[in-house]
């Protein structure tokens, strides 16, 4: 007669699971990301109203493509079962980590008044790394790529009255 609906869904299931139609094999996804910052604020009269923080920011890689397979050919971890030759291994771009840090003065100027001068430094460290974003299909033709900002230095005024 033919395939039997059992047959046809246990094909279908072996066909996404070679394709791993998930959010971690989209482009442009990271499977993980990290944040912290601490801030201490000093007590001792010599340092008072000083405060110094530090900060960082961790983004694993990116995944930057998947290789194409031929189509009718299983693809990757497919368990033979062929798809449309979209979905073979992915492809990650690298991993970074960067640093930030803070200094910060707070003063009162008379009574109700009170006055903070904030300076912020972005990428503490410099790193002038290249993010690699996207691979042409083949695995291993650069597709696009960004540049790490450079040091950022912001200083800040905020009075409070």
């Amino acid at each position: 007669m033919g395939q039997s609906v059992r047959d046809i869904v246990a094909a279908n299931w072996a066909d996404l699971d070679g394709r791993t139609l998930d959010s971690a094999g989209a482009y442009g996804n990271r499977n993980h990301k990290a944040n912290f910052f601490a801030n201490y604020i000093f007590k001792d009269a010599r340092f008072r109203g000083w405060s110094v923080g530090l900060g960082g920011r961790y983004l694993s890689p990116i995944v930057a493509g998947r290789v194409v397979t031929a189509p009718g050919t299983p693809p990757a971890n497919s368990a033979g079962a062929n798809g449309v030759g979209v979905n073979g291994p992915v492809v990650y771009g690298s991993d970074n980590l960067r640093f930030d840090t803070m200094l910060r003065y707070q003063t009162r100027l008379g009574r109700n008044t009170r006055l903070s001068l904030q300076l912020n430094v972005r990428n503490l460290l410099d790193d002038h790394a290249i993010e690699i974003r996207r691979y042409k299909t083949d695995g291993g033709t650069l597709q696009s790529f960004v540049l790490t900002d450079p040091r950022e230095f912001t200083l800040s005024t905020t009075p409070r009255f």
